[in-house]
């Protein structure tokens, strides 16, 4: 059985792209907007460990 379920506030989504430091800087004012987060520096382990604390709506990381 398929049942609506009406949105109370949608979130924007939004891409944000620069160095683990620039978008740290950014997070203050990103509000709840869902993110697809490209970091512009050189992929490492844990990159994506690096960023989840500072970006908690984090849907997805990628290296661009």
């Amino acid at each position: 059985k398929v049942r609506a379920v009406p949105l109370v506030s949608p979130r924007v989504l939004r891409t944000v792209r620069g160095t683990v430091a620039e978008l740290a800087a950014q997070a203050p004012d990103l509000g709840d907007a869902l993110l697809r987060v490209v970091v512009t520096e050189r992929a490492r382990a844990g990159l994506a460990d690096e960023l989840q604390p500072v970006f908690d709506q984090l849907t997805a990381a990628a290296r661009g």
